[in-house]
């Protein structure tokens, strides 16, 4: 049942209606707020928001000829109202032409207040020690511990765990973090990385580079020196790039198992997948660590130009025979010379 209630609010006519038919509701085309998606942490906090307490502010929809049943505030609420499956649901009706339409809504997503600190985590303190899910609140723990942190009195820092946890959701790239160990050897002293490339992250961590890269044929003879000396150098104002590529018989990202654990492609022709690797490091300038992240891409070698993919097979039976076993390439004809 639905019920209506007519008013004016300093002049300007407003109508209150309970349980209006979502599915007859259409969005402004010019809304600016970001559409999000299923797999935004704004949108997931948003639905568990309405979850647990329904459709508690109604949307704001014109009633203006020509515009109606244009949203103009709301857009989310009711996407993600839709993808609930709940269709009915409170709405406040305005009566503006396209200008007034248009400013309201930029009144609506640009308007919010200040929050006080102290009381807002205090607030968040209360609700955390009876272990209350935030997340419905909009506040993620990250969030949580970070506001804590600012005002001071609140909680307890954060675990090296909670800022790995926090970074990894935040960043795209896979990363780890490089110190200088009391023997002034660079050393990975944390990381997320979940498209490891045929090495295993739990036996890494803790190791220095030349220990990190052991089964890297001529790593440390020919490799570490320069290696060492390119991050030594770096300026917290630099950005050092390079990428890596290799060729593989399977398009997964996430491959922790040694090549050795498996048999190597017989054929170069078996080997169908161009992994690449855009790896960039940097330096932080207040503790001095290095920051080196990846961004990992599989392509199909069979979609690539045929000049590209020639110089590639090319190049995988060019290879020294230990570098094709290292990386699992069909070792028969390893080191061969290119025509």
């Amino acid at each position: 049942m639905t019920t209506k209630k007519a008013a004016t609010f300093y002049g300007h006519p407003v109508a209150f209606e309970q349980d209006v038919d979502f599915n007859t509701l259409v969005p402004a085309d010019y809304n600016p707020r970001v559409d999000l998606q299923p797999d935004d942490i704004e949108y997931q906090q948003l639905r568990a928001s309405v979850e647990r307490w329904g459709v508690v502010e109604p949307l704001v929809v014109n009633a203006h000829e020509g515009r109606e049943r244009v949203i103009v505030g709301g857009h989310q609420r009711w996407k993600v109202c839709l993808d609930l499956g709940y269709d009915h649901g409170p709405v406040m009706w305005v009566n503006l032409d396209l200008h007034d339409e248009k400013a309201l809504n930029l009144a609506l997503n640009k308007v919010q207040g200040q929050w006080d600190e102290d009381v807002l985590a205090g607030l968040l303190e209360e609700l955390r020690a009876v272990d209350f899910e935030l997340n419905v609140a909009g506040f993620s723990e990250a969030e949580v511990r970070a506001i804590l942190d600012d005002v001071g009195g609140y909680g307890v820092p954060p675990s090296t765990e909670d800022l790995k946890q926090a970074h990894g959701e935040a960043l795209p790239d896979d990363f780890c973090v490089l110190t200088l160990d009391d023997e002034q050897s660079w050393t990975m002293t944390a990381a997320a990385v979940c498209f490891t490339s045929r090495w295993n992250l739990a036996g890494k961590v803790g190791l220095n580079l030349n220990e990190i890269h052991q089964p890297v044929p001529g790593y440390e003879d020919k490799v570490a020196g320069a290696v060492n000396h390119l991050i030594n150098r770096l300026g917290t104002d630099q950005v050092l790039r390079r990428s890596n590529w290799t060729l593989l018989d399977t398009d997964e990202l996430h491959l922790p198992e040694p090549p050795d654990s498996t048999a190597p492609a017989e054929d170069v022709w078996d080997l169908k997948w161009l992994r690449i690797e855009r790896q960039c490091l940097r330096r932080l300038p207040v503790t001095e660590a290095v920051i080196f992240t990846i961004d990992t891409r599989v392509y199909r070698v069979d979609e690539l130009d045929p000049a590209a993919r020639r110089s590639l097979h090319e190049a995988v039976k060019a290879a020294p025979r230990d570098i094709s076993a290292y990386k699992g390439w069909p070792t028969q004809s390893a080191g061969q010379k290119r025509d």
